[in-house]
C-alpha cells in the first residue's frame, strides 16, 4: 500500500488521507476528473519518479491488478504517462 496516501480501507473507497498530497494530484493532471484509483496510481508514479510493471503498481498501492491496468490505460490516453517494455512512468515533459 501506498504510505501516507490512502486510508486502510482504500481498495473499499479509495479515499485520500493526505490532502496535500490529493491538491497535487490535483494539480498535477491539469484538472482532468479522474477516478480515486487513476489518481492513487499517477501519485505513485510521480512521487517515485521510476518506472513499475502493472504488478508491481498493484503491490504498491494494494489495488487490484485489473483497475490498476484501467487505471493505466486512461492514464496513457489521457498522455500523463509513458511505458515502455510494459513499465510505466510519468511522461517527461
Amino acid at each position: 500500500m501506498l504510505l501516507g496516501v490512502l486510508t486502510d480501507s482504500a481498495e473499499d473507497n479509495g479515499e485520500f488521507i493526505n490532502p496535500d498530497l490529493q491538491n497535487k494530484v490535483a494539480w498535477f493532471h491539469g484538472g482532468v476528473s479522474l477516478p480515486k484509483p487513476d489518481e492513487v496510481v499517477l501519485a505513485l508514479l510521480k512521487e517515485s519518479k521510476g518506472a513499475f510493471s502493472i504488478v508491481e503498481i498493484a503491490e504498491k498501492t494494494g489495488l487490484p491488478e485489473k483497475k490498476v491496468f484501467k487505471a493505466l490505460r486512461k492514464l496513457f490516453e489521457a498522455e500523463l504517462i509513458d511505458t515502455e517494455n510494459r513499465r510505466y512512468m510519468i511522461r517527461k515533459a
